[in-house]
């Protein structure tokens, strides 16, 4: 039996939870694999907190060490019977350094969150530090869609794509995941996607997330009505509408998946997945999963046995959990 503690941060909030992994069962568990061994990962504890970026950097790393602390306490473990520690944090982060590159929250952008995390809890053990959208992608093909999609095969490759407010992902093969030489691997919300399309806020044009993110939804279907709304729909309402038979949102959202069809479809042509698994907002939308198998056909070169296309299963658990497996090591 061993512990973990895993952080997921956020822009909006923080959460913090103390897991333990073991090879027996435990109720309330989830199952999954790791190096060819059965294990189960169970939350003992688990709080979150609102980041309050704005309160700046010292504020935030304050408030999540006393978290930390407090959920230690509470299930009377000692720092050294942790057996690692993994933190996401929402943006690229550097494998070397173990530092944020760029991001939305630019207030965690070239701290070492990890070593005043180790300073302030006394801490000597394994500490990994990687972006979120990688985190989502470790928990989901180690313990949820992919664990289920997955039935004991040694070479394994999936793919985690969060469309959301902005597009982003990851790319798991074999029990971990490739972050690339600098941590920018699986960038996909700003590759080149339509020739000369919308303008993207990176400084390029026709970027993925300028098509596939919530917001990019919501511009197509305010861009087609003009002025004959008085407030943009959310994504939600728009899917709604779609069911509705609304047939400007029917157009716009056949579009969508047509657009995610082919990204999807992208994708597959340079990793040849066995699974991707969509994560964020929009893919909690059912109309996405129906017919997409059909729609990636065409753009496919090796059009037999294609990649399942599947929604997450963890929930809001793949963050915290993603975090924390990030720290497992070999023998644990």
């Amino acid at each position: 039996m061993s512990y973990l503690i895993g952080i997921d941060v956020g822009g909006t909030k923080t959460e913090v939870a103390i897991i333990e992994v073991s090879d027996g069962h435990r109720e309330g568990g989830h199952a999954f694999e790791y190096q060819g061994k059965p294990l189960y990962a169970k939350f003992l504890v688990r709080e979150r907190m609102h980041t309050q970026r704005r309160a700046g950097y010292d504020s935030a790393i304050r408030r999540m060490i006393d978290l930390c602390k407090q959920l230690l306490q509470q299930r009377d473990l000692n720092p050294e019977k942790i057996s690692g520690i993994g933190i996401g944090l929402p943006g690229p982060v550097d494998p070397g350094s173990k530092s944020m590159v760029t991001g939305n929250s630019g207030i965690f952008k070239g701290h070492s969150v990890h070593q005043d995390l180790a300073d302030a809890l006394q801490y000597k053990g394994p500490i990994a530090c990687g972006n979120d959208a990688n985190c989502f992608t470790l928990a989901e093909s180690l313990a949820g869609a992919g664990y289920e999609h997955r039935k004991g095969a040694k070479d394994y490759i999936a793919l985690g794509v969060i469309l959301g407010t902005g597009v982003g992902g990851g790319l798991f093969i074999n029990d971990h995941i490739f972050e690339g030489r600098r941590g920018g691997a699986s960038e996909w919300g700003h590759m080149p996607f339509v020739s000369e399309g919308h303008p993207c806020y990176c400084g390029n044009l026709g970027c993925v997330e300028q098509y596939l993110s919530g917001p990019a939804l919501e511009a197509s279907f305010a861009m087609r009505m003009y002025s004959q709304i008085p407030n943009r729909p959310k994504a939600q309402e728009i899917f709604d509408l779609a069911e509705a038979q609304d047939p400007v949102a029917l157009a716009v959202v056949k579009r969508y998946k047509r657009y995610l069809a082919k990204f999807c479809a992208t994708l597959s042509q340079i990793y040849d997945p066995d699974i991707i698994i969509l994560g964020g907002g929009v893919s909690l939308q059912n109309e996405l999963y129906d017919g997409i198998q059909n729609l990636i056909e065409p753009y496919l070169f090796m059009k037999n046995d294609p990649p399942q296309i599947v929604h997450h299963k963890l929930g809001d658990s793949s963050g915290v959990l993603g975090a924390a497996f990030m720290a497992m090591k070999p023998g644990l």
